[in-house]
């Protein structure tokens, strides 16, 4: 899915979150040290983001100046960062502790009107990276769905427009694929087809179902979520959705 962004709510306050979400460890020693260069923002915005100068100036130099030093020179990567009270952290993962540090102390004269502080630690799993960073599954599909709505609206699709949407979901036995049935049956779903198929690495047991409906961002999302949560409680997985364009007669 490469570079995206979203924004969480953390700790009572919103939180602007950019990363890689391809991004994941080596395993092969070249990022096992987790480096957070911290920037106060000099002009941030009743909701502590930075304004569009300051995010367009400042935090995207440091950001370029970051995704050179730990990929091109270090050969680590730089991964994301996240905004929050008046604050950007990024996140970079690199080889050397000690020489990260030096090369990103060495660029921050550029920045001379901010005060940075970094902090470097060993973090070879990743696990700051997955805690702090990356999407929860319900984020995730939120994320998903901007991307087919953008698609479909790239297409002179009308959202606001009902249409035939078929939903996947996949079990590990029938019996769960059973109990989710006539869960959904309930809750005026239609089934589309049920097949059973052995592919590597995903539940075999299929249902496709589909609903009657618009597919403006909060329709979508809030359906989503449902299923998910019912997937869930059948020791399922919701594996997306799919729909046609739908254009203005």
């Amino acid at each position: 899915m490469g570079w995206n962004l979203f924004i969480r709510i953390d700790r009572g306050k919103p939180a602007l979150i950019s990363l890689d979400l391809d991004a994941r460890p080596s395993g092969e020693g070249k990022d096992e040290f987790l480096c957070m260069l911290a920037m106060p923002l000099r002009q941030a915005d009743a909701d502590g983001f930075p304004s569009r100068k300051e995010l367009d100036g400042p935090v995207a130099g440091v950001e370029d100046a970051l995704e050179r030093i730990a990929g091109k020179e270090l050969g680590g990567r730089y991964v994301g960062r996240i905004t929050s009270g008046g604050m950007v952290v990024f996140f970079n993962y690199v080889p050397n502790a000690t020489i990260a540090k030096e090369r990103i102390n060495a660029a921050l004269p550029a920045f001379s009107d901010y005060r940075f502080q970094i902090n470097v630690k060993p973090d070879p799993e990743w696990k700051d990276f997955f805690k702090i960073l990356y999407p929860t599954p319900e984020e995730l599909q939120g994320l998903m769905n901007d991307g087919v709505l953008r698609n479909l609206a790239e297409h002179g699709d009308q959202h606001s427009m009902p249409r035939e949407v078929d939903f996947l979901i996949r079990f590990a036995d029938e019996a769960s694929r059973a109990r989710f049935r006539k869960a959904v049956e309930a809750a005026s779903y239609e089934i589309r087809d049920e097949s059973h198929a052995e592919e590597p690495g995903k539940l075999p047991y299929k249902l496709q179902i589909w609903l009657d409906m618009p597919v403006d961002k909060e329709a979508i999302d809030e359906t989503c979520l449902d299923l998910m949560d019912l997937a869930e409680a059948c020791d399922a997985k919701f594996d997306g959705w799919e729909t046609s364009i739908v254009k203005a007669e």
